[in-house]
């Protein structure tokens, strides 16, 4: 941020093309704090013992990239009208098992204030690389809240869950 205000100093610059250098500085201090953020999240998944040492592997080889780093970290992954989606990796903007928990989470707290625990959840998992342990996690949260849930025991077509 300083090396702007130099640049802008010495070059004598006025005017509109001043105020846009400024406005172009506020940016930068904007992604100079997300990144921030991302690498204080980043450090957090390093040090806390809830996340696994698989996980934390991962993490330690990226430590060198802040581009990897701040990608994996600056937000959270959304839920969008396909579900829950994204990169299989570690990070809070990829799909791991912390996100479908967190994911899931939510899911359970929106049952439990509708009253609706006892009604129950089907869940069901394709072949897609890791559906079958993103299934379970979310049906280990589910019950974990005491909500009634139906796991299959093999993998299904999207379709046949829709009639569970």
């Amino acid at each position: 941020m300083p090396l702007l205000t130099e640049m802008t100093a010495q070059s004598g610059l006025t005017g509109c093309f001043s105020q846009d250098l400024r406005a172009l500085n506020g940016f930068k201090m904007k992604v100079i704090m997300m990144e921030d953020k991302a690498y204080a999240l980043y450090r957090e998944w390093l040090r806390d013992p809830r996340y696994d040492e698989k996980t934390k592997e991962e993490l330690v080889c990226i430590s060198s990239d802040m581009e990897e780093i701040r990608d994996r970290f600056y937000r959270d992954l959304e839920f969008g009208t396909g579900g829950l989606r994204g990169v299989i990796g570690a990070g809070t903007n990829r799909m791991n098992i912390y996100t479908v928990r967190k994911a899931t989470q939510g899911l359970a707290n929106y049952i439990l204030k509708e009253n609706g625990a006892g009604k129950g959840v089907a869940i069901a998992y394709d072949s897609r690389r890791m559906s079958p342990e993103f299934s379970m996690e979310a049906a280990l949260v589910l019950c974990a809240n005491g909500i009634r849930t139906y796991r299959f025991t093999s993998l299904r077509p999207t379709p046949e869950l829709s009639f569970a």
